[in-house]
């Protein structure tokens, strides 16, 4: 009886684990692009392929330190985003504004690169609410 109790257990545990998954397609079709699932965060990063940096005569490749990326995760009903958008400096004020105009939260403004040419600067950003609503403004602010 108690190996039966046990199997029951364990196999109502794990079906309770995989209905607590989250889909996160819907976000996937926001912004047309795949994203990975690493333990309950479903990231999606964006390559600048478009800048062309340069530190002295090294150039700095997109995956190396200019990929913008969004991190979702399910927080109860709601959930919570947080990322990095990599932008040079003619783009940052713009963005700010749109960040703030659709209420996301700004956590920090900084530079990863130092003597980079042309100058690019990383807005750090945050919000809370509808997994959807929270990802059309994200996306809202990168076009």
């Amino acid at each position: 009886m108690k190996k039966l109790t046990l199997t029951l257990f364990a196999i109502l545990f794990t079906g309770l684990s995989f209905a607590q998954q989250t889909d996160w397609s819907t976000i996937e079709t926001v912004f047309g692009k795949k994203g990975n699932i690493q333990d309950d965060v479903f990231k999606i990063t964006f390559p600048r392929y478009d800048l062309k940096v340069k530190v002295g005569s090294f150039s700095i490749a997109p995956s190396l330190a200019l990929t913008s990326w969004i991190g979702f995760m399910k927080m109860e009903t709601q959930a919570t985003m947080m990322g990095d958008l990599v932008l040079l400096d003619s783009e940052v004020a713009g963005v700010i504004s749109k960040l703030v105009a659709v209420n996301l939260e700004i956590t920090a403004e900084h530079n990863h690169l130092v003597n980079e040419t042309p100058a690019v600067k990383y807005i750090h950003f945050s919000g809370t609410g509808d997994a959807i609503k929270l990802a059309e403004a994200i996306k809202s602010v990168i076009a």
